[in-house]
């Protein structure tokens, strides 16, 4: 494996996965209201689903 071709797709796109991840979670903590906290649940399923 060459260490310049840098990481492979697979791991580009769980890094990516992990970061949508990382900011729906930060999303969620920042708001005490549940509707708001749902909302930002839902919106972050489906950005990690790849949903409309």
């Amino acid at each position: 494996m060459d260490s310049t071709a840098g990481p492979s797709p697979e791991i580009a796109e769980l890094r990516q996965r992990l970061t949508r991840l990382n900011e729906a979670c930060l999303r969620i903590n920042e708001s005490l209201d549940v509707d708001t906290a749902l909302q930002a649940v839902m919106d972050g399923a489906r950005s990690l689903a790849g949903a409309p």
